[in-house]
């Protein structure tokens, strides 16, 4: 059902916050979880480990690269968090976009507009 813009499901209202960055910046909350983080400069977005800050299972977040300088997703300790990427963990070019999902403990899965 859609109301002034607002889907709803099961009666919660649904929308996607938009989070704007223009550094470097590392994932700090739970309720991050289904937001879009954009960047307006090259920068880093870092997951942490389960240890820091445990987002359950299923867990997405948007990720757009809106100014030319590339944006990357990094690890903060990549031995025990796995970031899963092809071909790698950056983003393509000035407007890509990607999604980073947690498939399972310490373990994402970063799919999108992507580069090596």
């Amino acid at each position: 059902v859609f109301t002034d813009g607002t889907q709803t499901k099961e009666g919660v209202p649904s929308r996607t916050p938009i989070v704007q960055k223009t550094a470097s910046y590392t994932l700090s909350a739970l309720t991050e979880r289904d937001n879009m983080i954009t960047f307006s400069a090259a920068a880093t977005l870092t997951v942490p480990t389960d240890a820091t800050l445990n987002y359950p299972v299923g867990t997405s977040i948007d990720i757009v690269q809106l100014a030319a300088g590339q944006v990357s997703v990094a690890a903060a300790t990549p031995a025990t968090t796995a970031i899963y990427a092809t071909p790698g963990a950056e983003l393509r070019t000035q407007y890509s976009s990607a999604t980073i999902t947690k498939i399972a403990a310490n373990t994402w899965l970063l799919a999108g507009d992507l580069t090596a």
